[in-house]
């Protein structure tokens, strides 16, 4: 089951046409803080791209380009912010993948302090994107990340990459950034790694229907390997 992923880079996504090709969902980004000023800067197609996945019926997610530096209270009400104007589906989404020079532990206290924001407010667990790596090297992989969900980044044929400690908290896998769907311009490819009850109870809603594997295999876009696609079955 594959979701793609995408911000204002990739202008001119089509929604309809990644429904046609056997997508299920897609997570678009919602901002970040510019520094040193501390700006808030907003992703202008945002609304939009929400907007867009929701008319084709197909789930939407968005994520927050997170800096240890940037303040946790201030990028998590800025995340909050933009995110009540078109609530999506998924959970909050922190891409963690620039540690700015911080130690781990700063690292550790600052993306925690993040995550607690959003939870007092909301009462919703944030999923953290990052590398399977910089966990571990860059935050210290502490363990309070036990009780989160995890979006790792690794673009392998298979994904090995990645602390015990989360490895049972894995939900998606990015496993490209060549992903090319006809008529649309080159995204960020993820796999669900679970299941299609496990997606349903996270998103609170029904999922698209199954058959995703056959459309995307008959169209000749499935950027993975038969070999590969097993392994995918088996975990």
């Amino acid at each position: 089951m594959d979701i793609v992923d995408y911000s204002h880079w990739q202008a001119g996504v089509d929604a309809n046409k990644l429904k046609g090709a056997g997508i299920i969902g897609g997570i678009v980004k919602a901002g970040q803080i510019s520094l040193p000023s501390k700006i808030p800067y907003y992703d202008d197609r945002h609304d939009e791209n929400i907007v867009r996945l929701k008319e084709a019926g197909l789930i939407c997610g968005d994520y927050y380009y997170w800096l240890p530096k940037a303040g946790a209270s201030l990028q998590a009400r800025h995340y909050l912010e933009i995110r009540q104007r078109n609530i999506p589906d998924f959970p909050p989404i922190l891409d963690v993948e620039d540690p700015q020079g911080l130690i781990k532990a700063e690292m550790s206290m600052q993306l925690k302090a993040t995550i607690q924001y959003i939870e007092d407010k909301i009462g919703i667990s944030p999923i953290i994107y990052t590398r399977g790596g910089l966990w571990v090297n860059s935050v210290g992989d502490p363990a309070w990340g036990a009780n989160y969900k995890f979006w790792l980044a690794q673009y392998n044929n298979t994904l090995t990459r990645f602390s015990p400690t989360i490895k049972p908290n894995i939900i998606m896998w990015q496993y490209t950034d060549k992903l090319k769907i006809p008529g649309c311009p080159t995204m960020d490819g993820n796999y669900w790694m679970k299941s299609m009850v496990e997606l349903q109870e996270l998103i609170g809603k029904p999922t698209p229907p199954s058959g995703i594997l056959d459309i995307r295999i008959k169209k000749g876009i499935y950027p993975l390997s038969k070999a590969n696609r097993e392994w995918l079955d088996r975990h």
